[in-house]
């Protein structure tokens, strides 16, 4: 308890320093800083956690008035995540979080902001799914207004999220996110292809996680019209692979093919609902028998190129 004590005396110091007196016209930053980093410290060492935040969000609004907004935003971001394995309910440290991107991103961190929010979806996702899903769909939605000659966002963020959806059966918010990937990088340099059939081939998978294999077929028709070399890639080849099974209807060749090395060129949780997904002869697989029995071909002005076989090293794998 002396801790707690010594800890409350320093906040109350912090806010003292924050304000002004007859000889002293401006906020003392500099003393409340070194106030509210002592609280910290001793909330800490008496294990109140949830002061302990209290006390670090003080301490950032603090450096915050200094214009030290990224040394803010990472006071935030620290003393959220030490605090999430020891408070009951995380909904305090993920809103801390939330400010701490905010703070990124207005300094222009766009990237670290939306890691970030990453990182309070996940926390959310403990306790409110649907909460989550607006801050992982957020983190990504950071990227595709950039301005023209920025660069395109880091593919690590997008597939964080689409996994921790995914992992949750949250296949809705997960197709968004690979969406908003496809704002983002589609038709950009040729960089970003390997990425963007990636990401068409992900979309199908969680349409089949959803058991729709119409959405799955509509998806990669679309891919083989509007994307170039996603058809002759090997991403396109698995897509027309199982397509073609589904038409014939051979559960046993669906499912071989869904849990076969061919998918280890998706992320690992993509990977992981591949393998678990099985036949189901109530399927639309007219959707399939059409697409299988068509010659799809890019439409006018998406180069077919062909395209080396992709091994699994090209990749970083999760």
């Amino acid at each position: 308890m002396a801790y707690i004590a010594a800890a409350e005396k320093k906040m109350e110091e912090g806010k003292k320093w924050e304000g002004t007196t007859l000889f002293r016209w401006k906020p003392d930053y500099f003393s409340a800083q070194k106030a509210y980093e002592e609280a910290a410290k001793l909330f800490r060492k008496g294990r109140n956690y949830t002061r302990y935040l209290v006390s670090k969000e003080a301490l950032a609004i603090v450096l915050y008035n200094q214009g030290r907004l990224l040394k803010g935003a990472s006071e935030l971001e620290t003393g959220a995540l030490e605090a999430m394995s020891e408070v009951k309910d995380t909904k305090l440290p993920t809103k801390i979080l939330e400010k701490a991107a905010s703070w990124y991103r207005e300094k222009g961190s766009i990237d670290r902001s939306s890691r970030t929010l990453v990182k309070a979806g996940k926390m959310m996702l403990e306790y409110d799914k649907k909460s989550a899903a607006k801050l992982l769909i957020k983190a990504v939605t950071a990227y595709p207004d950039r301005k023209e000659g920025d660069p395109v966002s880091s593919t690590d963020t997008y597939e964080a999220c689409v996994a921790a959806l995914v992992r949750n059966g949250l296949f809705d918010a997960a197709d968004e996110c690979v969406r908003f990937q496809l704002d983002a990088q589609w038709k950009s340099d040729s960089e970003y292809n390997h990425s963007i059939w990636k990401a068409w081939l992900t979309r199908a998978i969680i349409q089949l996680g959803k058991d729709d294999m119409k959405g799955a077929c509509k998806i990669i028709e679309q891919g083989f019209k509007e994307v170039q070399g996603f058809k002759a890639s090997a991403f396109g080849n698995v897509a027309q692979k199982f397509v073609d099974a589904a038409a014939r209807e051979n559960a046993e060749i669906f499912e071989s093919l869904m849990k076969g090395e061919e998918f280890l060129v998706l992320s690992n949780e993509i990977g992981k609902l591949a393998k678990k997904i099985k036949f189901n002869p109530n399927w639309d697989v007219g959707a399939a028998k059409e697409l299988s029995s068509k010659d799809v071909q890019p439409e006018a002005g998406v180069a077919g190129e062909e395209c080396e076989e992709l091994k699994t090293d090209d990749f970083d794998i999760r």
